[in-house]
């Protein structure tokens, strides 16, 4: 696996170190960087891009869900997990609108943690089971189920297929590995499924699938 560039943003230092001595002993290529607060990180963003950032929501100077506005925005292809002990609906549900790539508990265990960042950083997203119940229901509160919504005249049975698996959070290698075709073709079936739904990343993708309730297929 290729060197990545990692960001580890959180005020509190004994946690920041706590995470650097994680990283090192699963990512030991891995370049690792610190910032105590928001501004220090978008600071540290401009000097050059990072693959992944390990997020916290409550810093001072910038807060981590403005911090998390702005990146994916001006950077969408930094990839975002934010570890936060605040798992109140309101905030996951802000997370999930922005489009970070992972939310986790900071009480998880460290094993789930190295897990999560595994899956972020190679593409998919990850969030526990309490996570995902709450972008369930927000799934369901949000988009009534469409009965007559005719998928098989927007889609081909490739693209169906494809967008069933990032609903399973599969990444674009899984994907390929699975369906055997290449990591480009499904590259272009997931870019051709952003086109057609509208939806801006894999969370919108999502969201979509709930809607035509193509997981019901």
């Amino acid at each position: 696996m290729a060197s990545k560039e990692i960001i580890i943003a959180d005020d509190h230092s004994v946690f920041r170190e706590g995470m650097v001595h994680l990283f090192r002993q699963h990512f030991p290529d891995d370049r690792c960087r610190e910032a105590a607060d928001g501004k220090e990180l978008l600071r540290l963003v401009e000097r050059q891009t990072p693959d992944l950032i390990i997020l916290d929501l409550y810093m001072p100077e910038m807060d981590g869900i403005e911090v998390a506005k702005q990146l994916t925005r001006s950077s969408p292809s930094i990839k975002i997990l934010v570890l936060t002990f605040f798992t109140d609906t309101v905030f996951i549900e802000e997370l999930l609108q922005i489009g970070v790539n992972g939310i986790l508990s900071k009480d998880a265990e460290r094993k789930e943690i190295a897990e999560a960042i595994i899956k972020v950083r190679e593409g998919g997203n990850y969030y526990n089971q309490g996570i995902s119940e709450i972008m369930h229901q927000k799934l369901q509160r949000d988009y009534q189920m469409v009965h007559d919504f005719r998928l098989y005249e927007r889609f081909n049975p490739k693209e169906i297929q494809v967008l069933k698996l990032l609903c399973e959070e599969k990444t674009t290698r899984e994907i390929a590995r699975i369906i055997d075709m290449k990591v480009r073709t499904v590259e272009n079936y997931r870019r051709s499924l952003l086109e057609k739904t509208g939806a801006k990343n894999s969370i919108g993708l999502i969201r979509f699938a709930i809607k035509s309730k193509i997981l019901e297929l």
